[in-house]
């Protein structure tokens, strides 16, 4: 699922990680076709975009302006 990407350029990396976590909450639900019966699998699925949740969440950060 990973976009290739110039590395400045946050946007494709961000709809991936957010189409992942929309995997996950699909998987949560028993009428979709991906669902997991099992809340292990849905963590080890997020797990596996920890990294560039931490990124993107890294990122967004250091654009925020200190509030006074």
């Amino acid at each position: 699922m990973q976009t290739k990407t110039k590395p400045h350029t946050p946007a494709p990396r961000i709809i991936d990680v957010l189409q992942a976590v929309l995997g996950v909450i699909d998987m949560s639900n028993p009428e979709h076709e991906t669902f997991a019966d099992s809340a292990a699998d849905c963590l080890d699925e997020l797990l596996r975009h920890e990294a560039d949740l931490r990124a993107l969440l890294a990122r967004a950060q250091s654009y925020q302006t200190p509030r006074r």
